[in-house]
């Protein structure tokens, strides 16, 4: 899937698409169904995996056992073997981080939110203090999501990125946003190199027949009823 992390045969990293159904997080049996027969057909214990429902926070936690805290995270960091990090995706990309040195993975929900309130400085923060990773070591991966032609915003959403001019496209009498642009330069920012960054560069509501899209699909409807991908990463024993 990601050609910069395929050397590192250690590495579990994947990417559900519409074919094997909504991973959401909630009480839904058929979810539920759909995430234990995803992580068993991909050879992962089910309950080495932790994963809950995205608030669009920018808070990460590093983690050595698959609990759940109460807590709203939308990242995760890990260097423990044969646990999984996950994080749901309905338009939103997701971020694999590996450190390859220190032997160490992340994952961190894209959303607009998260993005704009640093959930990648967070992530690298983290890294750096707690396994002394180096920016330039790091690899940084992303997952599909939403293209710039197909995410069109309001003028008063361009507030929220006003560092970033560059990321939005006048069409007509509207405007569309370009996440992957600025997820591109927070990482630069923070001292990772540009070699080291891949972009999945499909689009979730593009390809309806391959993912899920919230915009396209759901927008509007019950949180509950909203279905998603799943992005997984884990080291493997």
């Amino acid at each position: 899937m990601f050609k910069i992390l395929k050397p590192y045969t250690n590495l579990v990293y994947l990417f559900s698409e519409k074919k094997d159904g909504s991973m959401k997080v909630n009480d839904n049996p058929i979810n539920i169904e759909n995430r234990h027969n995803f992580f068993v057909k991909n050879n992962i214990d089910p309950n080495r995996v932790v994963g809950k429902s995205l608030k669009h926070t920018s808070n990460v936690l590093i983690l050595n056992e698959p609990i759940i805290p109460k807590e709203d995270y939308d990242g995760w960091i890990t260097n423990k073997k044969e646990l999984y990090l996950s994080i749901t995706s309905a338009d939103c990309p997701t971020i694999f981080f590996y450190d390859p040195k220190n032997i160490v993975i992340g994952l961190a929900h894209g959303g607009w939110r998260g993005i704009a309130g640093d959930i990648i400085k967070n992530t690298l923060i983290k890294l750096k203090e707690d396994f002394n990773s180096n920016p330039q070591d790091i690899l940084v991966v992303i997952g599909p999501g939403m293209c710039q032609d197909c995410y069109e915003v309001d003028k008063i959403f361009s507030d929220n990125f006003k560092k970033y001019p560059s990321a939005f496209k006048e069409v007509g009498d509207k405007l569309h946003f370009n996440l992957n642009y600025v997820i591109n330069q927070k990482l630069l920012s923070e001292g990772i190199e540009a070699k080291n960054i891949e972009f999945s560069n499909e689009c979730s509501y593009c390809l309806k027949d391959k993912y899920f899209s919230y915009r396209r699909d759901q927008y509007g409807c019950d949180n509950n009823d909203v279905q998603a991908m799943v992005g997984v990463f884990g080291i493997k024993e």
